[in-house]
């Protein structure tokens, strides 16, 4: 094996650290996306219309 590939599998191995903490980021975030669906499946619907329609307006004021 060349050293070049050595070397790549060396770097790639000593990455274990950092991959685990962006999984375990990645986990906390889809948990919090799963908190706030369940939440907002909870709202009366008229909440979650006037949330959407505030949402959309904002976001059109950015685009615009």
């Amino acid at each position: 094996m060349k050293q070049t590939e050595i070397d790549r599998l060396v770097r790639v191995a000593g990455g274990e650290d950092e991959a685990v903490r962006s999984l375990e980021t990645a986990v906390a975030d889809l948990r919090a996306v799963k908190d706030a669906q369940a939440v907002l499946r909870e709202l009366p619907a008229e909440d979650l219309r006037h949330a959407l329609e505030s949402r959309s307006r904002a976001v059109l004021r950015v685009v615009s």
